[in-house]
């Protein structure tokens, strides 16, 4: 295994460890308690978070069958990659809004931000290696 692909199934794992033990695991046993901060969780707030939580789980699993074989999945790794950029992205126009969130909820931000690009960068070299 070269250590491009190495890289790449660590970054990705990486991603997929974030999702689950930040938002899917606990998301889906606390719902909406998980993001309400002590205030009153309406049905609304419980149902919406638990399913983006496990939308963020789904996510995950994603990530982790396409580090079996990343070159495989070119037409998915570019906008699932973008997607996650996007939301790290997202996370900063908020802060520069709100402020800093919590910790756990700041510390997303690098992996974010900095995983993508150099997984697309990593995912494509290995299809251009490989082809």
């Amino acid at each position: 295994m070269t250590w491009k692909r190495r890289l790449l199934l660590a970054l990705l794992a990486l991603q997929a460890l974030a999702l689950l033990v930040r938002f899917a695991i606990p998301g889906l046993v606390l719902g909406g308690r998980l993001v309400a901060g002590g205030s009153e969780v309406s049905a609304l707030l419980d149902s919406e978070t638990r399913f983006l939580f496990a939308l963020a789980g789904g996510v995950a699993v994603v990530l982790i069958q396409m580090g079996r074989r990343p070159e495989r999945y070119g037409a998915l790794f570019g906008p699932l990659m973008a997607a996650i950029f996007a939301g790290g992205s997202l996370r900063v126009v908020s802060i520069a809004l709100y402020g800093l969130p919590p910790l756990q909820a700041a510390a997303g931000v690098g992996v974010e931000l900095l995983t993508p690009p150099l997984c697309l960068l990593l995912q494509r070299s290995l299809t251009t290696e490989d082809g």
